[in-house]
């Protein structure tokens, strides 16, 4: 027998005796109970937390991805603009330069702009009524070898030679009522810029 007392309870409306033995496992069994619901509680926790983390993760390694791309695809169109730049530069400067050594030409070669009345006149030599505008240091000298030009491309008419400060040093436009030559050096070089960028 029992050294305790036994414990009244109530229970389905009949008296009923526990003893202190009972009481302390139903309490063990108790505590088992909701130490194994904690666990539960705990694993379903961390398992949540995992899947939240890992939906996280997506998230972040996706957005990466496509920032990833983005700066990709900006770098491609940076490289691309600096290369139009680069190629826009090197015209530019191989203009500049070729424009130098013309120039560097007229002001060495007082002949230059005879050469290249010839080589407009040989490319209007069937037309009538030419007309030769000039910058004014020019004119006198080629005025002077008016009539080798014609015999240098053939032609018989008479040319007219005309003081134009719009014409610079060097070169000459050729006219014609229908038909113009523009032997400038400034639009010569334009043109070679434009073929140049055709090109690139």
């Amino acid at each position: 027998e029992s050294l305790y007392a036994a414990i009244p309870t109530e229970g389905d409306g009949d008296r009923e005796f526990r003893t202190p033995e009972l009481r302390l496992r139903e309490l063990r069994e108790a505590l088992r109970e909701a130490e194994a619901e904690r666990n539960r509680a705990v694993a379903e926790a961390v398992k949540r937390t995992k899947a939240e983390t890992e939906r996280a993760f997506e998230q972040r390694l996706g957005a990466a991805s496509r920032a990833l791309e983005t700066a990709g695809r900006k770098l491609a169109e940076t490289a691309a603009v600096e290369m139009e730049i680069a190629v826009v530069e090197v015209l530019t400067l191989a203009t500049a330069v070729a424009g130098k050594i013309v120039r560097r030409e007229i002001r060495q070669d007082d002949e230059f702009a005879q050469r290249l009345v010839r080589r407009c006149l040989r490319r209007i030599a069937s037309r009538a009524e030419v007309r030769v505008r000039l910058h004014p240091d020019d004119v006198a000298a080629i005025e002077q070898a008016g009539e080798s030009l014609l015999s240098d491309v053939g032609i018989a008419h008479v040319l007219r030679f005309e003081a134009d400060r719009r014409v610079e040093r060097g070169g000459c436009v050729v006219e014609t009522p229908d038909f113009v030559v523009d032997g400038r050096p400034r639009t010569q070089l334009g043109l070679a810029r434009e073929a140049m960028e055709a090109e690139a």
